[in-house]
C-alpha cells in the first residue's frame, strides 16, 4: 500500500489547481475563496483576523496577506471591532455577497466532480475516515 500522504498531496493539489483555474474568472484564488465562504458562513458574528487564523490553523503573516488582497479587490472590509477597539473586524462587501451564489456554484462543480461515481454510503464511511484521520494528527 503506497503511503497514504502521498496520495493526499496528489489529490490536494491536482483539486488546488483546479480550483484556482477555475476562480480566476473571479480574480480569487482558493485560498481567498475559503476566507469568503467562512466570512459568509459566520456573518453574523464578529470575525476578526485570530479568529480566521485559529479557524484555518495559518500563520498570522500568512492570514494577514490573503485578507490584504481580498480588501485590495473588494472583497471585505476591515473595520474597527465595537467590542474592542484594539481589534479590527472582518465582513465581506456587497461585491463578495452579491457573487457568493456564483463562486460557490464553481465552488460545488468541483465538489461534484470529486464524488462522482461514490456511492453515498461509501461517502459517509470516508468522511467518518477522514474525520478520524484529522483527529488523529491534531
Amino acid at each position: 500500500m503506497k503511503p497514504l500522504g502521498i496520495t493526499f498531496k496528489r489529490i490536494f493539489n491536482i483539486m488546488h489547481q483546479g480550483m484556482n483555474d477555475n476562480l480566476k474568472q473571479f480574480d480569487l484564488t482558493i485560498s481567498q475563496l475559503h476566507i469568503i465562504i467562512y466570512l459568509y458562513q459566520n456573518k453574523d458574528e464578529d470575525i476578526s483576523q485570530r479568529n480566521i487564523e485559529k479557524n484555518f490553523k495559518l500563520s498570522n503573516p500568512t492570514i494577514n496577506g490573503l485578507l490584504n488582497r481580498l480588501e485590495t479587490k473588494g472583497f471585505i472590509k476591515k473595520t474597527i471591532s465595537k467590542k474592542d477597539a484594539r481589534f479590527k473586524t472582518i465582513h465581506l462587501t456587497t461585491k463578495s455577497i452579491s457573487m457568493y451564489q456564483e463562486i460557490l456554484t464553481s465552488f460545488n462543480m468541483m465538489e461534484q466532480k470529486i464524488v462522482k461515481d461514490i456511492s453515498k454510503e461509501d461517502l459517509i464511511i470516508f468522511e467518518k475516515v477522514l474525520n478520524k484521520i484529522l483527529e488523529n494528527i491534531i
